[in-house]
């Protein structure tokens, strides 16, 4: 007899959760004890790694040097973006939460573009498109910021089409699309990511949709028809992804240029020239020297503005402030 009761109980559960709100949704995340599991170990496990390393290096010539905070900052940087690389949104969104607590202001730009993605990928759009707009909203500079932000992205996303690296190719145009409120250039990086995978079917799917979709610009809808024509002929070929790649770089600029600031098509010239400059080899570098070269730039940026590093806190992780 307690059957029927017990299943309507759980019936109703299931879809009072089916109703719940994005927001009401990134709460039950955040307060869960996975989240809290996952924050609790990366905001002691990292100095515990470091002492580690430090104990590891004592047999060296040269000590290591001591953990700054902007160290503790790029860390908590580059394990968002690698989680979010391999689709791992808890983390992803737990650590872009570390960095924004104690790495503002120039973390919460990172954060806020990492959380964006996360978003998206968890099927939350309104909270998505929430975090980009956040950038303008919340910013003394919200032009710079912005324009660093989108600077980033689209050279860590030339770089990864030379490396043919598509599944971060997606992860970098996600981003730009929310920035410039063009969600077509996102399923145009999935449809690379098809083929370079040999998903040709699943490709050819997407951009058939995409040549359909009113939403996209004509001249995007008329290069893709193209496009299709040359896939279906060739079975795929490999050549198909690179087809693309010169597509999106094109339609990247022409998205930015209609829907950015001027600041922001600044950036993404300086972007263009960049990853002309420098080539394949030169864009191959870590992802430490990458980050560091963001990081320096943002420092630099808000040491004019009259603020203080978080550098200058050497040799020490920044302190614990209440999230």
């Amino acid at each position: 007899m307690l059957r029927w009761p017990l299943a309507i109980a759980l019936l109703t559960a299931v879809t009072g959760c089916g109703h719940k709100s994005e927001q009401q949704q990134l709460d039950d995340l955040r307060g869960g004890l996975q989240y809290r599991g996952y924050r609790h170990f990366s905001e002691h496990g990292l100095p515990i790694a470091f002492a580690a390393y430090q104990r590891g290096g004592a047999l060296l010539e040269t000590p290591p040097a001591p953990l700054t905070a902007d160290d503790i900052c790029m860390l908590h940087a580059m394990l968002s973006y690698t989680a979010l690389s391999a689709n791992k949104l808890l983390p992803a969104i737990a650590e872009a939460d570390l960095l924004e607590r104690d790495c503002a202001p120039q973390g919460r730009v990172i954060a806020t573009a990492l959380r964006s993605v996360a978003y998206e990928r968890k099927q939350w759009p309104q909270l998505a498109q929430q975090s980009s707009d956040s950038l303008w909203k919340n910013s003394t500079d919200p032009e710079g910021d912005f324009a660093t932000l989108v600077m980033l992205h689209v050279v860590m996303a030339y770089a990864a089409m030379q490396d043919k690296r598509w599944e971060n190719v997606v992860l970098h145009v996600d981003a730009i699309a929310l920035a410039v409120r063009a969600p077509w250039l996102g399923e145009l990086a999935r449809a690379g990511l098809d083929l370079a995978e040999h998903r040709y079917l699943a490709g050819l799917r997407r951009l058939k949709r995409l040549s359909e979709n009113p939403g996209v610009p004509p001249e995007v809808r008329a290069e893709l028809q193209t496009l299709i024509l040359h896939v279906e002929a060739e079975s795929g070929d490999l050549d198909s992804n690179l087809v693309i790649a010169r597509i999106l770089s094109r339609f990247m600029w022409q998205a930015i240029k209609q829907n950015g600031s001027p600041v922001m098509q600044q950036a993404m010239q300086f972007a263009e020239q960049q990853a002309q400059r420098f080539g394949p080899e030169a864009l191959r570098q870590s992802w430490r020297a990458r980050w560091t070269q963001w990081w320096d730039g943002l420092k630099a940026r808000w040491s004019e503005d009259g603020g203080s590093p978080p550098s200058s806190q050497t040799g020490m992780a920044p302190s614990a402030r209440p999230a």
